[in-house]
């Protein structure tokens, strides 16, 4: 060990995406949802789906949304038409050299804590306005529809 030196280099602490909060608790598709919390990064990364590096992206329900605005405590989203209710989780890619120093290995995801959103359905009324007895339709999706007798 003649000539070589041990030096302490310091700690190595790893931090994970963790999500704090969901803003609102409850929406419908087509608004904005803010999610809060730590370690997001400071970027979405690239946006070209043909590069070799992953991108991080957040999972309403399972679908895959990507955000509008990226910082590394806050990240803004659009709930798409097609998301349903479940949980919000942001997913941070890593996409590691092979051992022989090519690039690259299959992108791999660290994924947040989940936290839950309920989407309220989005209901459309045709047509807004007519005389009494004109035949109005409702469209929605996943709209129950429950016939229940009310007796005095």
């Amino acid at each position: 060990m003649a000539g070589k030196k041990k030096m302490a280099a310091g700690k190595l602490i790893i931090v994970y995406p963790t999500i704090t909060a969901v803003t609102p608790t409850e929406i419908e598709t087509g608004h904005t949802v803010q999610v809060t919390g730590a370690h997001f990064g400071l970027t979405a990364g690239p946006r070209d789906p043909n590069t070799m590096f992953g991108v991080n992206d957040v999972m309403i329900g399972g679908v895959l949304v990507r955000p509008r605005r990226w910082k590394d405590d806050i990240i803004e989203v659009e709930v798409p038409a097609n998301a349903e209710s479940g949980d919000v989780m942001v997913r941070l890619a890593s996409s590691d050299p092979l051992p022989d120093g090519s690039c690259c290995a299959p992108v791999q995801y660290t994924v947040s804590n989940a936290v839950p959103l309920k989407l309220i359905p989005n209901i459309r009324v045709d047509p807004v306005s007519g005389p009494v007895g004109t035949k109005v339709v409702f469209l929605a999706k996943a709209l129950v529809l429950r016939r229940e007798s009310v007796t005095r």
